[in-house]
């Protein structure tokens, strides 16, 4: 008879566990079309409204021709190819002298010449070009870490014996730094970098230990806001990391740039403007070993940060969440491995980010959802490939379109719920709590979508208050999955009740 009441309690814990996950909102990718990419290209980028601008650049001899095309997300079709025309007098021209930068919604592609640097911007059909000639730069001048696109119509040199700042519609110039102040000794290199989307500093970057590092912050006018001076010995041993495809990233009102070299660390570095005259910086290691090379830095949610890290070691990529903004050399709160293939990280929406990988025979989308995270929802879809395993990924109001060998693949990303009133609820809550299922050595992690002052109420299927949390002027609290008398809770299913809010209860299974 025993035996029966365990076996009748078992079914019926088992029935409630599937009528939860029935009713939970859960994330879908689907695959929507794809399109064959008619034309060659260089370049692509993704435009305001959605649409992917393409481009095509022909090298002559003193020339540059360049052609675009587009592609329409709204119809699923590419507009024919176009000239939009060519730039001579360019004398010393090559496709291996150059950077590109694609920044204000346009491409800007800087060339070194013979005698001079050529600066050719375009925006969608039209192009604008300018060859400087008239600043000097000596044998050391580096292109890539010496000059940067610092707003819509300028760039910024560090030239021979000044800091240029260098409008590229008019050619008119103004020098902003030159001197003692300007001048950097042996053992000091001159960097100029472009900070998302309305700063750039000038740094004398003291690479050697020897030297004080020293930071000049202009407004993207070249208005000078500060100067700053360290001799932080992780500055002091490192180096600015720049043209090798990781541009400064904004995250959160915070700026972020690669800054390898550090002892036993190849981190990143993170600043801020917390006071209109200062500058804070703070670093942080790669998380496993001092082998993990950051590759991408990206937001996720309303306070989470992703970093993608490549292990020399393993020839595996790491990602490892933490929340924003980031203590000094922050431990990990959660960590996944991706695979060997590098992917592409794209935020689809406020709550949605995708991890995009090319396999050998199909692509790969990961997602993570803040409503559930950190579950890693994985889809595979079987494509015809080539040996590339290089992917770029775009998305636009919840479509996420991949690039993939010679074609464009759509996937629609979205919520799906077994009715209209848990989806409802799913829009409209302001809590979240993951993970769920968890597991009872676990910690629950709560969080509100408001600094509210909420009270939340936990119970068990026998209906009896087990706990009360409250999160008075905090977004997040971390719950040991205890009792108000501090006893560890049995396994089960448990329901969260805001208090007062009139919201419907949120449910988690806790497991052994």
């Amino acid at each position: 008879m025993r035996t029966n009441k365990v076996t009748i309690l078992i079914v019926l814990i088992w029935l409630v566990t599937i009528a939860l996950y029935a009713q939970q909102p859960h994330l879908e990718v689907t695959i929507k079309d794809s399109l064959t990419i008619p034309h060659t290209y260089d370049y692509v980028f993704q435009l305001p409204n959605g649409d992917l601008q393409f481009y095509k650049l022909h090298y002559g001899t003193s020339t540059l021709q360049i052609s675009s095309f587009q592609y329409n997300i709204q119809i699923n079709q590419t507009t024919p190819l176009v000239d939009i025309g060519t730039v001579s007098g360019l004398e010393g021209i090559t496709n291996y002298g150059m950077y590109w930068k694609w920044r204000f919604n346009r491409l800007y592609l800087v060339h070194e010449l013979t005698s001079g640097i050529a600066v050719i911007m375009l925006n969608q059909g039209l192009l604008t070009s300018r060859v400087i000639s008239d600043v000097s730069v000596d044998q050391d001048f580096n292109l890539r870490t010496m000059t940067d696109i610092v707003a819509v119509d300028a760039i910024v040199i560090a030239a021979t014996d000044s800091l240029v700042y260098y409008n590229i519609i008019d050619g008119n110039s103004v020098t902003l730094l030159q001197g003692n102040a300007y001048y950097c000794v042996i053992d000091q290199y001159p960097v100029v970098l472009s900070l998302p989307d309305t700063h750039f500093l000038y740094a004398k970057d003291g690479v050697f230990g020897v030297l004080e590092e020293v930071w000049f912050i202009y407004d993207s006018a070249g208005n000078i806001i500060t100067t700053q001076v360290s001799t932080d010995e992780s500055l002091l041993n490192s180096y600015f990391e720049k043209g090798s495809g990781f541009e400064p990233k904004s995250i959160f009102g915070k700026w972020y740039v690669r800054y390898p070299g550090l002892p036993m660390s190849n981190g990143c570095l993170e600043c801020s403007f917390p006071e209109p005259d200062s500058l804070h910086y703070y670093f942080f290691e790669p998380p496993s070993a001092i082998e993990e090379w950051l590759e991408d830095i990206s937001q996720f949610g309303d306070n989470g940060i992703l970093r993608l890290y490549f292990d020399d070691l393993t020839e595996l990529l790491f990602f490892y969440y933490n929340r924003s903004p980031l203590e000094q050399y922050p431990d990990v709160i959660y960590s996944f491995c991706i695979g060997p293939y590098t992917p592409t990280i794209t935020p689809v929406s406020e709550d949605i980010t995708t991890i995009s990988t090319s396999l050998p025979s199909s692509i790969a989308i990961s997602a993570l959802w803040t409503y559930d995270f950190p579950v890693v929802h994985q889809f595979y879809f079987p494509v015809s490939t080539n040996v590339s395993y290089s992917c770029k990924a775009f998305s636009y109001n919840k479509t996420q379109f991949i690039i993939k060998d010679n074609k464009i693949y759509s996937f629609d990303v979205s919520v799906s719920c077994s009715n209209d009133e848990d989806l409802a609820v799913i829009n409209n809550c302001e809590i979240q709590i993951f993970p769920n299922p968890i597991i009872s050595d676990q910690q629950l992690t709560i969080r509100s979508n408001s600094k509210n002052n909420n009270v939340l109420d936990i119970y068990n299927l026998k209906g009896q208050k087990v706990k009360t949390l409250y999160m008075k002027d905090i977004r997040e609290i971390v719950w040991d999955c205890t009792d108000d008398q501090g006893n560890k809770l049995a396994a089960g299913l448990y329901i969260i009740n805001q208090r007062n809010r009139g919201t419907k209860p949120l449910k988690f299974m806790l497991i052994k």
